[in-house]
């Protein structure tokens, strides 16, 4: 269980606020590629080389789970 909120200008935004949906979409894809980047995971292949850029503001990636740490009150 994951819950990823996006800030910007003081203000916390779910991602399933965000509207329309094409730009969800891309905000939640450029979200994902920098994932990719800074966990470097071992079966995926894309994003890990350069840094992707994400304009939007901060990301809070928060979880939830109680099982483990990982990615608990992380900012990015």
């Amino acid at each position: 269980m994951c819950c990823v909120v996006f800030l910007k200008n003081s203000q916390t935004i779910p991602i399933e606020w965000i509207k329309p949906f094409d730009f969800a979409e891309k905000l939640l894809s450029e979200f994902e590629a920098n994932l990719i980047y800074w966990n470097k995971p071992e079966l995926n292949t894309q994003h890990m080389k350069k840094e992707p850029t994400f304009e939007y503001g901060q990301v809070h990636a928060q979880n939830v789970t109680g099982a483990t740490y990982f990615w608990h009150d992380k900012f990015i």
